[in-house]
């Protein structure tokens, strides 16, 4: 992955939450408003089997994540990368923040 140019920091309607940062205009640009008939705000982006993906900066390294995390922190301002969200209602592409995200924290083994 490319390192970090920093000529994107200029860019108005970057947001940063804690180690990602991300285009707010973009990340809604990606989402149907008008849920569907389960109530789910689907992204009109790329995907995988694990959920719609947008491209983000973590730790200034450019990488795609799943398009319900930076929801997730943009709507509340919190870094949850020690965390997972779930789906209610079983939609990957769900961005359905309000009704149907549920964070969980991940599950750790500390290796002895």
């Amino acid at each position: 992955m490319p390192q970090q140019i920093g000529s994107y920091k200029n860019k108005p309607g970057y947001k940063k939450v804690g180690e990602w940062e991300f285009d707010r205009d973009r990340l809604w640009a990606k989402i149907d408003t008008n849920p569907d008939q389960n109530g789910c705000h689907n992204a009109k982006s790329a995907w995988s089997p694990s959920g719609a993906l947008m491209g983000a900066w973590k730790n200034g390294k450019q990488q795609m994540t799943q398009i319900r995390r930076l929801v997730q922190m943009d709507v509340t301002n919190e870094d949850i990368s020690e965390h997972r969200i779930t789906l209610t209602c079983g939609n990957q592409r769900c961005c359905n923040h309000k009704e149907h995200f549920v964070l969980k924290p991940n599950k750790r083994v500390d290796v002895l």
